[in-house]
């Protein structure tokens, strides 16, 4: 059976209220989601009250929006969710300039890229507001904001393992790369998952 393009294993699971079937495609409220996962054991259920870790990979795009309403919809109200919003960014190196317009000219570019991932975090932090305004708890939420020094989709995969996550919700527009998500990034992850569920939102 197939997902997205992707392979499922033949199983059914639960998410919160939802029963899914492999390869389902399930309209949950104006966001179509698609579910690919591995195991009955990865999906968060809402009656089991286990602590369970659902990542979201910000890909500081409008479709962000999406991932987090479906995120606050399903899992605000259950009290076992625990939320990480993720995203990298790219190390800015100290250079000393020695007088020459080129190294003043590097020097204000590397100022402006720290800016940039000034900025790039205050977004995180906004999108956790977004979630604890959408109901749930600040201890339940957090993000990790790392230097980045692999591909996106191995830094993903690196964060699901390392962490133990249950749930990765990533965001797409069907049709089209944005941002950091490409299809390749899509692909790699979900067939890199061996006890994590991966949630596309488009």
């Amino acid at each position: 059976r197939r997902c997205q393009g992707f392979a499922v294993p033949k199983y059914t699971f639960t998410l919160g209220a939802l029963a899914l079937k492999p390869s389902s495609f399930c309209n949950i409220g104006v966001n179509p989601v698609w579910i690919i996962g591995p195991t009955d054991n990865s999906i968060p259920k809402g009656g089991d009250m286990t602590i369970q870790k659902l990542l979201i990979p910000f890909n500081f795009t409008p479709y962000d929006q999406k991932s987090l309403d479906f995120v606050i919809r399903n899992f605000a109200k259950q009290p076992n969710i625990e939320v990480t919003l993720f995203s990298v960014y790219s190390s800015v190196p100290e250079i000393k300039p020695i007088g020459s317009p080129i190294m003043e000219k590097m020097k204000n570019n590397l100022i402006y890229l720290a800016q940039k991932n000034k900025e790039l975090e205050t977004a995180l932090v906004e999108a956790q507001a977004t979630l604890i305004k959408g109901g749930f708890s600040e201890t339940r939420v957090a993000y990790s904001f790392v230097p980045r020094k692999k591909d996106i989709a191995s830094e993903i995969i690196r964060m699901v393992k390392t962490e133990n996550f249950n749930l990765v919700v990533l965001n797409h527009k069907p049709g089209k790369a944005t941002h950091l998500f490409t299809g390749n990034v899509f692909s790699k992850v979900v067939n890199a998952m061996s006890n994590c569920a991966v949630c596309v939102v488009t």
